[in-house]
């Protein structure tokens, strides 16, 4: 199963990454970021292992999905600082019935819980698969009243609305 994650208020976001799949796909809408979304599927569905894809990803060569078929387990599509960055990749229930999800409010415990539950989930696996393996930051984009940081490696486009450009206060409003 395929899952794009997104928010009430992002629905061109949203449009952009389902048009760019070539299969059936599930559209979580809710608030609580990428974990937010995350839990919904484990706590609401009965899905034992399914591709997370935040709206801001374009897929440019399905055939990845014929490739996550094919391979048993967790796998990377986004490798920067670590496995699973902005936390694109397919997860897994009995990996996920192993660590707890937690709720998350802001978008700074967002990307705190980006290394931190990325790292209790990949120490949870016992062999993690990376399909990223030419992955590289390019221009800067503005798209959907925004500018993004662009990531592309063999398979996607990820729109990066934050990368950095200022400092992440628990106060400070960050556009996704």
């Amino acid at each position: 199963m395929i899952v794009i994650g997104t928010s009430p208020g992002r629905e061109e976001w949203a449009n952009d990454c389902a048009k760019s799949l070539d299969r059936p796909y599930l559209i979580v809408s809710s608030y609580g970021y990428e974990l937010g979304k995350i839990k919904w599927i484990y706590d609401n569905t009965n899905i034992d292992r399914f591709v997370f894809l935040q709206d801001s990803v374009v897929i440019t060569d399905p055939t990845i999905f014929d490739r996550v078929k094919e391979t048993s387990g967790s796998i990377c599509f986004h490798h920067e600082a670590r496995h699973m960055s902005c936390y694109l990749g397919v997860y897994e229930r009995k990996i996920l019935d192993k660590i707890k999800i937690p709720v998350i409010m802001t978008k700074q415990e967002a990307v705190e819980n980006e290394s931190q539950w990325i790292n209790n989930y990949l120490n949870a696996v016992d062999d993690i698969k990376c399909f990223d393996t030419d992955g590289y930051f390019g221009n800067i984009e503005f798209r959907h009243g925004r500018e993004n940081l662009i990531y592309t490696n063999h398979f996607l486009i990820k729109y990066r609305g934050d990368w950095g450009q200022k400092p992440i206060t628990g106060e400070d409003p960050i556009i996704l």
